[in-house]
Parts: C-alpha cells; sequence; structure tokens
C-alpha cells in the first residue's frame, strides 16, 4: 500500500484514509458484481427456470416498498444529524419514533391490504406459472382377460379460507379397455385438469398429448344438451393449457366435458358454480 501511495504521490494522511475506503469500496462492488452472476445459473440449477423467474420477480416487487417511506429515512438521517450535532437529544428522539411509528403504520397498512386482495387474485396468472400439481403412484396393471380398467377420480379445489364455502369438488373418470391393449403411457392424450373457475367465468383445462393434433370440446348438460362446442383445437405435443369463457347464461350445475381427439374421447364431470 505504502509503494501505492508513492507512486501516487500521496502524503497526507486524510487523503490515505480516503484512498484506502474508496479502494476498498470498488474492491466490495467488483466482488458483488461477481457473486449476482454466479448466483444466477447456481438459482436457476436449483430452483428450475419457473420458480426462479417467480423468485426473481417476488424479490423484485419487493424491493419497491423501500419507494413507500416516501422520504422518511433520508429525512430522518439529515434530521437526527442535525439535532444531535445541535446537542438537542429530546428532538432526537421525537424524530426517531415519529419516523417509526409512520413506517410501521404504512407496513401494516399493506399488510392488511394484501390479506385482503389475496384472496381475490390468480398468483399462478400474474406470475404466468402452472397451477396444476401432480401426484404420482404404483400400480399394477391386473392379469389378462379381465375385461376395462376404469380410474375414478376425485379431488377438492380448496380457496384456503379456512372453511367449506366456494370449495369445489370435481369428480372424473378414466377407462382403459382391455381389447386395444392401451395403457396410460400409450394413449395419445391425457386430461390433468378439468375445472371451472368462477372469479373469471372460464373453463380450464390443462392436457397432456402425445402429439401435433386436433382436439373438440363439447360440454353437456345432464339432459344431454351442448352448451359448448370448440372444435379443431391444435394441440402441440407435450402440455397444454386450455381456457374457455362460459356464457353467464349457463346456470350452475354439474356438466359433462367431452374431449375428442382421432379415434379417442376423456369425459370429465365439471361443476360450474358462481
Amino acid at each position: 500500500m505504502k509503494k501505492i501511495h508513492g507512486l501516487l504521490g500521496i502524503k497526507s494522511f486524510r487523503t490515505k484514509n480516503i484512498f484506502k475506503h474508496v479502494s476498498s469500496s470498488i474492491i466490495f462492488q467488483i466482488g458483488s458484481m461477481i457473486a449476482n452472476f454466479l448466483i444466477v445459473p447456481l438459482s436457476i440449477n436449483y430452483l428450475e427456470a419457473e420458480k426462479f423467474g417467480v423468485w426473481l420477480t417476488i424479490t423484485s416487487f419487493v424491493s419497491w416498498f423501500s419507494f413507500f417511506d416516501i422520504g422518511l429515512g433520508n429525512g430522518l438521517r439529515n434530521k437526527l444529524t442535525e439535532s444531535i450535532t445541535k446537542n438537542n437529544i429530546e428532538k432526537a428522539k421525537g424524530y426517531v419514533s415519529t419516523a417509526y411509528f409512520t413506517l410501521t403504520l404504512i407496513s401494516t397498512s399493506i399488510i392488511v391490504l394484501f390479506f385482503f386482495i389475496n384472496q381475490f387474485i390468480e398468483w399462478d396468472r400474474i406470475f404466468n406459472t402452472s397451477s396444476v400439481s401432480e401426484w404420482l403412484w404404483d400400480w399394477t396393471a391386473p392379469s389378462s382377460n379381465t375385461g376395462d380398467v376404469t380410474f375414478y377420480v376425485s379431488s377438492n379445489h380448496a380457496n384456503g379460507n379456512g372453511t367449506t364455502s366456494s370449495d369445489e369438488i370435481f369428480l372424473s373418470q378414466h377407462t382403459f379397455t382391455e381389447d386395444n391393449g392401451a395403457s396410460v403411457s400409450e394413449q395419445a392424450f391425457s386430461a390433468q385438469t378439468a375445472s371451472f373457475i368462477a372469479e373469471t367465468n372460464e373453463l380450464f383445462i390443462v392436457m397432456n398429448h402425445s402429439d401435433l393434433g386436433l382436439l373438440n370440446v363439447g360440454l353437456y348438460d345432464i339432459n344431454g344438451k351442448q352448451v359448448l362446442n370448440k372444435k379443431k383445437l391444435m394441440l402441440s405435443s407435450g402440455e397444454n393449457v386450455l381456457r374457455f369463457k362460459v356464457n353467464t347464461s349457463i346456470d350452475n350445475g354439474t356438466y359433462v366435458l367431452a374431449l375428442k381427439q382421432g379415434g379417442e374421447q376423456i369425459t370429465e364431470m365439471v361443476k360450474i358454480l358462481r
């Protein structure tokens, strides 16, 4: 360090001290930049791309809250320094207590507002993420010549408010015929989720498809009357998310959702409750 001071012609103690702190600040800033570059690939590998995007969005959103102090932080620093310089301790205490009370009031208001509007917000749509959960289980196929195999599925779409209000029960069944030797992995397409979203008045369907193809969607009431018809919807290979607006003239009740692709058909029971 002395050699550097000599090369730069720094002799004053104050100048040396300033140089020391500036140099340390530059080193720490460079280290911070390197750490930020390294943390991105590490975070993506640990969280996966979708969760990393959500985490990055949330941290960016939280950083906006620094603006909610409406200048109280800088104002407190200036006034506190002025009061301490004038040895006015009582005034300094008043500035500190007032600033903290105001910030607490603002934070509490934001928290209360968040808990109120949280139940009305679809975070998966805002963050553009998938809201589908997966459950895996082992299944042993029966011996041959035992007939068709039918899976019955029941699920509860809960809103998380701690009560049974606005919760929705969905029932579905999937039959695999023995004649064509079909198995779960050999089906051209399968439905993961089929439900009605009351907040947006939409039919929400998540499907898996083995290849490109056209899908026909029909919604039928208990009398067999078709109330919704969508034809020749292009499906891509892999997961497909479909959303359809439901006409407000359609009454609440239980409906049969028919998904047809080629020679295969899947039916799901969907409850429409507004």
